[in-house]
C-alpha cells in the first residue's frame, strides 16, 4: 500500500520504469496496474499518484527532466544492509521536510478525487 499521495510536478516531466512488482497508478482520473517491465511516463501537470497492491515490495527506477526532484528521496530512512526500506506512508508526504521541499519545487499535493467532479 506505499507510495505517495496524490501529486502534480508543475516543472518536471516525471517516469518510472517498474523493475519488479506491480503499483496502480492514477494519472489524472483514471487508474491502471502498471506492473514489471512497464514504463510509466507522467508529463508535468498531470495529477497522478501510485501505490503498491501487489503482495511483494515493488522496485522502481525513477526518472525526472529536467533533473532535481528526485532529491525528495534524501529525507528517507538511512538504509540498512539487508533491510528492505521502510514503507513511506501518505503522511511521510506531509511533513515539514517533504512539505518545504515540495514548495520549493513546484509539487502540489492534490485531491484523490478530481475536483472537477463536484
Amino acid at each position: 500500500g506505499g507510495g505517495p499521495i496524490a501529486h502534480i510536478h508543475t516543472r518536471a516531466d516525471e517516469a518510472f520504469y517498474v523493475l519488479s512488482g506491480e503499483l496502480e497508478v492514477l494519472d489524472w482520473e483514471r487508474t491502471f496496474v502498471a506492473r514489471t517491465g512497464d514504463f510509466v511516463f507522467i508529463p508535468r501537470g498531470t495529477r497522478h499518484r501510485f501505490k503498491n497492491t501487489g503482495v511483494h515490495g515493488t522496485k522502481l527506477l525513477f526518472m525526472f527532466t529536467p533533473g532535481g526532484e528526485e532529491g525528495v528521496f534524501r529525507y528517507g530512512d538511512k538504509p540498512r544492509p539487508g533491510h528492505p526500506p521502510p514503507v513511506w506512508a501518505p503522511e511521510r508526504f506531509r511533513t515539514p521536510e517533504i512539505t518545504r521541499f515540495n514548495e520549493e519545487s513546484g509539487i502540489e499535493l492534490v485531491p484523490e478525487e478530481d475536483p472537477t467532479e463536484s
